[in-house]
């Protein structure tokens, strides 16, 4: 049966031939490679009889893996057919392959010459693939991966010997420069050198890592035929990804070039602002109608447009700058941006203005709204203020430039100071000349008052009942100005205490019959004062007690002119 089995199926494959051709004519797809374990054996170039060149490749692949299943016996078996135009590879009774005159025209040779390589190279593979698995070849490719393994673990722990004590070393150097830089204002720049290069050593020692295991698995699983396809894919497809990146690499030199003049152009220029804005920061370096505390801010400023005119320079050569994805990408940042940092936007504009108008310092007492406290931080975006309970409170920017601000601190730069007041209220029996007297001692006695401007006292109200006396002092340190009132008014009170004069606002509520007037005596006027009299109203014994019942107060009906008793 198997005699009449294979020239049949080739002579379908015949009659399938003119259609290759009229395909070949119209369109003619990729040919297709044929594998086995990973190995490329030949390649189907043209289609048959309607079957594309993928589809007949897998066909092939599948008989080939049938043949691999069986018996070693097949090696004798396998041989070329001619049956019509066609030329085929047969093992046995399976026809593995055929190749028909489009194949041959797409290779450029004989049919025959084709069918005669495809079964050179079948048999060559089987015949390996049958020796890898025999139980000697098997053993060697274990102990061939037990070495592999041994290998790998000396060289990682080699390689964990040797960069650890790298970095090790590296840090303990870098300690060192650390603890030299310390209050010489390069703390911070040496901080980030040291992370930057410890995490370089530690991304390198696990590249190589990386690098030593997927080695290991590729030479592990290739030692075995059940797994060589698989190591050698996975070898072809990081060879074609490793070639891929040093020519990109190789392709990208021109335009790394150009990032790299850019880069140094900036970094000088910064590097020169960085240096004038330290000597006009640190007073060493003068410009007129320039502030020193506009340093700082002028070079963030300074570098922030360095870094985008950079950024824009630079954009063209960046490695896929022109591709849609790319593009889509800066859209939708930008996008992001432009909704999402309106707030930001404007606080940072009103920090630039809060910079250039100098409302105040860092160190600076000021209120802003109901927030009040010193002044610890001051950026583009918000201020920092530590209250005196030691809370720490952040205000944008954007509120203070459009609030009200106070600065406590700005009266006391220069020869003036800071005012504060304190008020006591006095009864218009105590002279107004001894009240005065009295607070201007309790200004004497406080410390940490100015002498210059000197305290005074003011008569700020003519109460109904007594008169308001207001004592102004000032001071020259504005953060302390609440211990100070209070320690102003412990000296008011022992100075008042040690005088016998009362600190009290007296209300009269009761009607006066004949008592003095509420006016120091020296300048009491002579003769009678106006006054009341009290008297006793007689009632009927009826509307008393009517007057019982409801409780009502007792009248009082005054004179219509009476001399004090």
């Amino acid at each position: 049966m198997s005699t009449f089995r294979a020239p049949l199926l080739l002579l379908a494959l015949v009659l399938g031939a003119g259609s290759a051709h009229a395909q070949l004519d119209e369109s003619a797809p990729p040919p297709a490679p044929v594998r086995f374990r990973g190995e490329e054996l030949f390649r189907i170039l043209a289609p048959m009889q309607g079957v594309p060149p993928e589809k007949r490749a897998v066909n092939v692949q599948a008989r080939v893996e049938r043949l691999a299943a069986g018996s070693d016996e097949v090696l004798e078996q396998i041989h070329t057919v001619e049956v019509g135009g066609l030329s085929g590879v047969m093992a046995a009774d399976l026809v593995v392959v055929g190749f028909g005159a489009a194949d041959a025209q797409l290779a450029g040779k004989p049919r025959q010459v084709l069918a005669k390589e495809a079964a050179e190279r079948l048999h060559a593979a089987l015949a390996r693939d049958f020796a890898a698995r025999s139980a000697k070849a098997l053993g060697r490719s274990v102990l061939i991966a037990v070495g592999l393994t041994l290998g790998l673990l000396l060289l990682l722990r080699v390689l964990s010997r040797g960069v650890r004590p790298l970095e090790r070393r590296v840090r303990e150097r870098l300690d060192a420069r650390l603890a030299r830089a310390r209050g010489k204002g390069h703390l911070l720049s040496l901080m980030r050198a040291d992370r930057i290069l410890l995490g370089g050593l530690t991304l390198a020692r696990r590249l190589l890592t990386l690098g030593l295991l997927v080695t290991w698995v590729v030479l592990v699983l290739g030692l075995f035929p059940w797994t060589r396809g698989f190591a050698r894919a996975s070898a072809a497809r990081l060879s074609a990804a490793a070639a891929w990146v040093v020519a990109g690499i190789a392709s990208y030199l021109p335009n790394l070039f150009y990032i790299a003049v850019a880069a140094l152009v900036t970094w000088g220029l910064l590097r020169m602002v960085r240096l004038a804005s330290n000597e006009v920061q640190a007073g060493r370096l003068t410009l007129p109608r320039f502030y020193p505390e506009w340093a700082e801010p002028t070079y963030n400023i300074a570098r922030f447009f360095a870094l985008a005119l950079f950024a824009v320079v630079i954009y063209p050569f960046l490695p896929g700058s022109g591709s849609p994805a790319f593009q889509g990408v800066s859209v939708f940042l930008g996008l992001v941006l432009s909704l999402g940092s309106t707030a930001a936007i404007a606080n940072v504009v009103a920090g630039v203005v809060i910079t250039y108008m100098r409302p105040f310092r860092v160190s600076d007492s000021i209120k802003v709204g109901d927030s009040m406290g010193v002044v610890v931080e001051k950026t583009l975006l918000v201020v920092r203020l530590r209250t005196l309970e030691g809370m720490e409170i952040t205000v944008p920017n954007s509120a203070i430039l459009q609030g009200q601000l106070e600065n406590f601190t700005a009266a006391t730069r220069g020869t003036g100071g800071l005012v504060i007041e304190t008020s006591v209220t006095i009864g218009y029996d105590v002279p107004w000349r001894t009240v005065e007297r009295l607070l201007l001692t309790a200004a004497r006695r406080t410390p940490d008052l100015l002498e210059s401007p000197e305290p005074v006292v003011w008569q700020v109200g003519l109460e109904d009942f007594y008169v308001r006396h207001t004592l102004r002092v000032a001071v020259k340190a504005a953060q302390r100005r609440k211990e100070i009132l209070a320690a102003l008014n412990r000296s008011v009170l022992d100075a008042f205490f040690e005088a016998g004069v009362e600190i009290m606002s007296p209300h009269y509520v009761s009607a006066r019959d004949g008592n003095l007037a509420a006016i120091p005596p020296e300048q009491r006027p002579a003769g009678p004062v106006r006054a009341f009299r009290l008297q006793q109203v007689e009632a009927e014994p009826a509307r008393d007690a009517a007057r019982a019942e409801t409780s009502e107060p007792r009248r009082l009906e005054p004179a219509a002119a009476s001399e004090p008793h």
